[in-house]
């Protein structure tokens, strides 16, 4: 069977895999310094204390490794997912691809940025984009709202421990 006898059937395919495509995009301002934000984003084992998204994570932020993450989205089951992570600058950025089985099925490449906007504020922004043939058939309502909330906690989690650090300053005898 040859593909110019059967132009639909690359039409068809041309379209499945076009349509399987999205992104989603959430970001934050936080009242902090780059490394600040990183030291608390790339603090695994502590995600379970404060990411309603992201509620459990295991394993080395080191490229080629596989991590250990389960998510919770609004409204739906805690889901587990082993993503091979693909970059990693301190500070700035961080990036995995999770993958559902075979490539071409459901490919998520998630990335993390951290932009300094001024000398005391950062633009902390997650962007994901999604690929593959089962694309088309989620719904990505609850996986946006799950972001929103992992984004306020981590601002609160920040900026919380910068107040802590300087009531304990304070709390120092001279």
């Amino acid at each position: 069977m040859r593909s110019a006898n059967h132009p639909w059937l690359v039409a068809a395919c041309t379209m499945l895999l076009l349509a399987g495509c999205k992104t989603m995009q959430h970001e934050v301002r936080i009242q902090a310094q780059p490394a600040e934000v990183w030291e608390v984003l790339a603090d695994l084992e502590a995600y379970e204390e404060w990411n309603p998204f992201f509620v459990k994570a295991v394993g080395e932020l080191k490229v080629g490794e596989k991590l250990q993450i389960t998510m919770q989205p609004v409204g739906k089951k805690a889901q587990s997912m082993k993503p091979k992570v693909l970059v990693v600058k301190e500070g700035q950025e961080l990036v995995w691809r999770g993958r559902l089985g075979i490539p071409w099925l459901f490919d998520g490449r998630h990335t993390f940025t951290i932009e300094r906007i001024d000398e005391h504020t950062v633009l902390f922004r997650q962007h994901e984009k999604f690929s593959g043939l089962l694309v088309p058939f989620v719904g990505l309502g609850p996986y946006r709202k799950a972001w929103e909330r992992m984004d306020a906690a981590l601002e609160k989690r920040v900026e919380g421990s910068k107040v802590e650090s300087l009531q304990k300053e304070k709390a120092r005898p001279q």
